[in-house]
């Protein structure tokens, strides 16, 4: 299981829904049934994505991720599409297929006029930023 410490980045207003097993068609179907149940929310970042690359299907996840991006572009509500965070270990194939992803979502919500959280940025090349936590492992990020 991943853990983000988000209490100490987020307010008291904050509501963090985390469905770590599920794909991205999985949230395209419960991200409606979500925004009804919290009908006064302002901003949704949406992290997803990271689950389906290990299927090596790039063609399906691209198809899963314009489904999602044109289900929240219904939305009373700001959205961030948070992109993937780089692997810290994992291989030369994961990397590949995480930055194939991410250059795609930037373009695709740039078209979908939603807003991304470039992780790989943000990420890459500073592991000073993960600290692994056995047996769990769990992403914390400083302020």
């Amino acid at each position: 299981m991943i853990k983000l410490d988000v209490q100490r980045m987020c307010g008291k207003n904050t509501k963090v829904l985390c469905f770590p097993k599920d794909m991205v068609n999985n949230l395209k179907e419960r991200i409606l049934q979500i925004a009804d149940e919290y009908p006064t929310v302002t901003n949704i970042v949406l992290h997803t994505g990271s689950n389906d690359v290990s299927k090596q299907q790039s063609e399906v996840l691209k198809r899963d991720f314009t489904g999602l991006l044109n289900t929240v572009n219904s939305l009373n509500a700001a959205v961030f599409i948070s992109g993937p965070v780089p692997p810290v270990r994992g291989g030369d194939e994961r990397f590949s297929r995480l930055f194939a992803l991410n250059k795609w979502l930037i373009s695709a919500c740039t078209d979908h006029s939603l807003h991304f959280i470039n992780n790989f940025n943000i990420f890459w090349e500073h592991r000073h930023l993960f600290k692994i936590y056995p047996p769990a492992q769990s992403l914390f990020v400083p302020h």
